[in-house]
C-alpha cells in the first residue's frame, strides 16, 4: 500500500487534470521527471518535508503537516506575456484546489499559503514559474 503522502500527491495531480489547466495532461506529481519534458506549460506536484505530532497520549494516531507545492513551468512565446500565463495557470489551479479543499477525503484540510516567482534562461527559451505552497493536514 501506498504512504498517504503519495496518495495526496496523486489526488491532487487527478483534480489538476481533471481541471483541464493549460498545462494539459503535463501535470506530473514528480519533481524529476518533467525536466526532461520539452513542452510547456507543465505543472509538477511535490512535497519536501512534513511535521508530524501525536495526538493525546500515544503517539498513533499523528497528526501530519505536509506542505504540497505545485510549481508551474511556462515559456515565453511571441505575442504572450509571460506573466499573464503564469497568471491564468495559478488562476486555474486555485480554483481546482478551492473546488475541492479536502482532496476527495485524503486530507483533513488545505489552505493555499504563499505564491513564489521566478524567470530563468534556459538556452535560448525564456521560462517563468510559479510555486505555490499548501499546507495539508491529514492523519496516520
Amino acid at each position: 500500500m501506498s504512504h498517504k503522502r503519495t496518495l495526496i500527491r496523486n489526488e491532487l495531480v487527478s483534480i489538476l487534470q481533471a481541471a483541464n489547466t493549460s498545462a494539459g495532461s503535463r501535470i506530473y506529481g514528480d519533481r524529476v521527471l518533467p525536466l526532461f519534458d520539452e513542452t510547456y506549460p507543465l505543472i509538477m506536484v511535490y512535497a519536501r518535508d512534513e511535521s508530524v505530532s501525536s495526538q493525546g497520549s500515544t503517539p498513533f494516531p499523528a497528526k501530519r503537516t505536509l506542505p504540497i507545492f505545485v510549481e508551474i513551468r511556462v515559456t515565453l512565446n511571441e505575442g504572450t506575456s509571460l506573466d499573464t500565463s503564469i497568471d491564468d495557470i495559478c488562476d486555474q489551479v486555485e480554483a481546482a484546489t478551492k473546488a475541492n479543499p479536502r482532496l476527495n477525503q485524503k486530507v483533513i484540510q488545505m489552505n493555499l499559503l504563499s505564491t513564489e516567482f521566478d524567470v530563468l534562461k534556459d538556452g535560448e527559451k525564456i521560462l517563468g514559474g510559479a510555486r505555490l505552497t499548501y499546507e495539508t493536514v491529514y492523519t496516520d
